[in-house]
């Protein structure tokens, strides 16, 4: 499923980017290519707290 999943996004993003650099252009495009992930950082999970004893020998 994770495959076909890659697949598909990457059959619709290239033809998407290619209308998108078309319509605003090469740098346009590329500064909204880069905020992407910059918008997606809320989506990443936080790292759980810790709750360990240290281990003393």
């Amino acid at each position: 499923m994770q495959n076909t999943a890659q697949f598909v996004t990457i059959a619709v993003t290239t033809p998407v980017l290619g209308v998108l650099i078309e319509r605003v252009g090469y740098s346009a495009a590329f500064a909204i290519v880069a905020a992407a992930p910059v918008l997606a950082l809320p989506l990443i999970p936080a790292d759980p707290e810790r709750n360990e004893e240290p281990v003393l020998d």
